[in-house]
């Protein structure tokens, strides 16, 4: 079985990175070849999996903060409340462009995706006829009413 891993923070650094951690690392035990897309920045390094699809932010193509799920993360931060229609497209293209990667390259059975959130949702455009498994962490909820108008 092949699992993709999917989070646009960064891994180990919040409650969901820890748990995405976590959960990858569980599988481990098991026959389950898995890959991971999620975020990062030039000041990271992770050595989660061998394969991996990394979202670079504070760079050339995303040229702002990670963006957090919460009001106050472990570093720094854009809240999506605060994002432009530009920094909004630019991290779905982003974000998209990796999923299709993985698509290509990782030919997932699965994909673990966290927060029930836009991300989410493109995993499901992107991956039609995959299982896909979404895991809430609560936090998507308070960000989708948090930025109503």
């Amino acid at each position: 079985m092949r699992v993709l891993h999917v989070l646009a923070q960064l891994p180990t650094k919040t409650g969901s990175g820890v748990y995405f951690t976590n959960v990858i690392d569980g599988l481990k035990n098991f026959n389950i070849t898995q890959a991971a897309i999620y975020a990062t920045t030039p000041e990271y390094n992770f050595s989660i999996l061998d394969t991996v699809y990394e979202v670079e932010f504070e760079g050339s193509n995303l040229d702002f903060p990670i963006v957090g799920m919460s009001d106050i993360m472990p570093y720094n931060n854009t809240l999506y409340k605060n994002m432009t229609d530009k920094m909004m497209k630019s991290w779905q293209t982003e974000f998209r462009k990796k999923l299709v990667e993985a698509k290509k390259e990782f030919c997932p059975d699965v994909i673990i995706t966290h927060h029930l959130w836009i991300l989410s949702s493109i995993v499901c455009e992107v991956f039609t006829d995959s299982k896909i498994i979404g895991v809430c962490h609560n936090t998507d909820i308070r960000q989708a009413k948090k930025i109503q108008v």
